[in-house]
């Protein structure tokens, strides 16, 4: 009788051990690109750019970083936000780092950076695809983008914050000068 009870709790370890390794080996591959599950409507309300517009150039890499890619555009409708008619987006580098191979016609979901200069970006899971793939859409007719090229500050048409800075300084200037001749020609 004790050899039967211990052989049978062998076999129930046994089975309890290959347990975990059948769960291990049934389990799904992991992706490392791979990207939750969203709607067009959600990746619209995110991006503060979305376009249309056709590839024109790609440069790998930029002086700041190796691994971002800049693909220019010529915009022929904006959805939402601002974008230049011609218009420079920054993606992860390599498609086989999980980056975007821009080319052709492309719907462009974009988020404003705000460091360097509020540059636009985009990444695999923000929604950007071939403008083929992107009939339909709840957007509207869209508008036409802001003439000339993308100047890489900030908000287009927004002076930059050195300029403010020069502004804001030549005020406490001209006002620190008018308040001491004010001041000596009542003393």
């Amino acid at each position: 009788m004790i050899r039967r009870t211990g052989r049978t709790v062998l076999l129930v370890l046994a089975v309890l051990a290959l347990v975990p390794v059948a769960v291990v080996l049934s389990a799904p591959a992991a992706h490392a690109c791979s990207c939750a599950e969203s709607t067009d409507a959600a990746r619209f309300a995110r991006a503060d750019a979305v376009f249309t517009g056709t590839v024109t150039g790609r440069e790998q890499g930029t002086p700041e970083n190796v691994h971002v890619d800049t693909a220019t555009f010529a915009v022929t409708r904006v959805y939402k936000g601002q974008a230049r008619a011609t218009q420079q987006v920054e993606t992860p580098g390599s498609a086989n780092s999980c980056g975007l191979s821009l080319s052709g016609a492309t719907l462009v979901f974009a988020q404003r950076n705000p460091e360097p200069e509020g540059r636009l970006s985009t990444a695999p899971c923000d929604g950007t695809r071939p403008a083929g793939l992107a009939n339909n859409l709840p957007f509207g007719e869209g508008r036409t983008p802001l003439p000339g090229g993308d100047v890489r500050l900030g908000e287009p048409d927004t002076p930059a914050p050195l300029l403010w800075g020069g502004v804001a300084l030549a005020a406490v200037v001209l006002g620190g000068a008018g308040w001491l001749i004010a001041r000596r020609r009542y003393s």
